[in-house]
């Protein structure tokens, strides 16, 4: 069983559904059932915070238009920064990162927490990516549900 976190960070999470765990690299995992998963890690002035959506293998035509799309998140957000990037398998993903800075303060966190949401929600303004069909007929008749949105 990985270890539960005994910061303020971790509790305060807790508090808002997340369940938090400790890895050996010092990062914090936490699970939502219905939002994002994020990681946490402390430093020297505050600590921060990740996420990320998975979009799949490939980006089809849709590319230079989720490029627009972060560029144009990156200017409305708060306190959130979104990049696109890849795994090590090959898998795009769009990465979210914030910067808490200073002392832990029940408010002052739930106010960042309340605004690191609301950033993330933004996320649903990105244009559909959908999944690779596995023939030319699949294409024109996969159902809705194929497509995966970053939401």
């Amino acid at each position: 069983m990985p270890d539960k976190p005994k910061d303020p960070i971790a509790h305060h999470l807790e508090f808002l559904g997340y369940q938090c765990h400790s890895k050996p690299d010092d990062w914090v995992h936490c699970e939502h059932p219905k939002r994002f998963n994020l990681s946490y890690r402390k430093f020297p002035f505050g600590w921060r915070l990740h996420s990320a959506a998975y979009l799949g293998r490939t980006l089809g035509d849709v590319r230079h238009s989720l490029l627009d799309g972060l560029n144009a998140l990156n200017e409305k957000s708060i306190v959130v920064k979104f990049s696109l990037n890849r795994d090590a398998d090959g898998d795009f993903f769009v990465r979210a990162r914030a910067y808490f800075n200073g002392v832990y303060s029940r408010t002052g966190f739930g106010v960042f927490m309340d605004v690191w949401h609301s950033d993330l929600e933004m996320l649903s303004e990105l244009p559909t990516v959908r999944e690779e069909a596995e023939s030319p007929d699949e294409e024109e008749d996969a159902p809705a549900e194929n497509a995966r949105v970053v939401n």
